[in-house]
């Protein structure tokens, strides 16, 4: 499958625009409440009891499906109080079946996104997405990943406004992905310009 240009939430060229969405520490099984958007952020998986999280992405790649495979492994063996329920879909599939699924009764926690406002846009404005900047200040995200690439994950919370407002993902890599939450989980990346298209990403990986 040839991956498509694309700017992303994080982009190609510069960080693409494949948004691997995902719950940070501290989110709640599938099917819990809301994550509270107030308090104190738990940065300690260890202490969060049993937790399971769907997280949906497009690596189908042999290389790729090995090595995000290999990561959640080693993730799960630190802290095996958290199981990654991981569903694998093509870039096609993907973008076709998620709007439906973060509609539904059964969203996933992370999942894959593309950063456009078809996509992310649309999920902001529609209230699906939880926003991040509580878990960028717990977690000093801003140390890690440069404005110039949080902006591409950023919106205002009616969604219309790109590259500015509150965080709704990070990258998953150097490319066009970033990770975003949807409301259900409580987490764990813009110039005014319109968002090039392609793909962009809620667990995105935990910190």
């Amino acid at each position: 499958m040839r991956r498509r240009p694309t700017t992303t939430l994080i982009a190609a060229g510069m960080l693409g625009a494949l948004a691997l969405a995902a719950c940070t520490p501290g989110s709640t099984s599938g099917g819990g409440p809301t994550a509270s958007q107030s308090g104190a952020v738990n940065t300690d998986p260890a202490s969060m009891g049993t937790v399971t999280l769907t997280v949906w992405d497009q690596e189908v790649r042999g290389g790729q499906a090995a090595q995000i495979e290999e990561l959640n492994k080693e993730f799960h063996a630190k802290y095996p109080n958290i199981t990654l329920k991981r569903v694998t879909r093509s870039f096609d599939d993907l973008k076709t079946t998620l709007g439906l699924a973060l509609s539904g009764n059964t969203p996933p926690d992370v999942f894959q996104a593309n950063n456009g406002r078809p996509d992310m846009g649309k999920f902001v404005q529609a209230g699906q997405l939880l926003p991040l900047d509580r878990y960028a200040d717990a977690y000093q995200w801003d140390e890690r990943y440069p404005e110039s690439v949080r902006k591409y994950s950023s919106y205002s919370t009616d969604g219309k406004t790109f590259g500015t407002g509150s965080l709704y993902g990070l990258p998953r890599s150097a490319r066009s992905s970033a990770s975003t939450p949807t409301r259900r989980c409580s987490p764990r990346p813009a110039s005014p310009r319109s968002p090039p298209r392609g793909p962009t990403s809620r667990p995105a990986s935990r910190p």
